[in-house]
């Protein structure tokens, strides 16, 4: 499982995690979350998620009550 596909799985839907990122103040379309999965070669990030989303991440998953393993947010 990618770190992309962790982060996702972890809100339930790119929407679901869209909409807690807006509920705690950032702004991201769920296209571009479904992005992160894609290959480079279709405009993704090859499962990785840009490191400027890696702290909304672990703050909306604490305001939602949502265990974070912050290690499987990077992908090796």
């Amino acid at each position: 499982m990618t770190a992309a596909e962790y982060a996702i799985n972890l809100f339930g839907s790119p929407y679901k995690m869209a909409s807690a990122f807006e509920k705690n103040g950032y702004r991201i379309n769920p296209s571009a979350i479904y992005r992160w999965t894609y290959p480079r070669d279709r405009k993704g990030s090859d499962g990785r998620i840009p490191s400027d989303w890696h702290k909304a991440i672990i703050e909306c998953a604490e305001a939602e009550g949502i265990q974070v393993d912050r290690a499987k947010l990077i992908n090796v």
